[in-house]
């Protein structure tokens, strides 16, 4: 499973897919120091710093991670 990372340490690479993401349009895991939420780190439209935004809007971030890989196996029966 991924670890999460510090927006110190790394950003995401705006032209990396996610491996094992649900999501194919670089959607993440953050975590603002207080909630975990699906979120991503997007460029704007004036080509100025890239920003997070999630559900809540354009927020602070400390933490990101992608989502982790899905199950492998896959269950009799189901």
């Amino acid at each position: 499973m991924s670890e999460w990372i510090s927006v110190d340490e790394r950003l995401p690479d705006m032209h990396e897919v996610y491996k094992g993401s649900p999501l194919t349009s670089g959607y993440l895991l953050i975590f603002n120091g207080s909630n975990v939420t699906i979120g991503e780190y997007e460029q704007t439209f004036s080509k100025r710093k890239p920003r997070w935004r999630s559900h809540y809007g354009v927020i602070s971030v400390t933490h990101w991670m992608p989502f982790p890989h899905g199950p492998t196996e896959v269950l009799e029966g189901k």
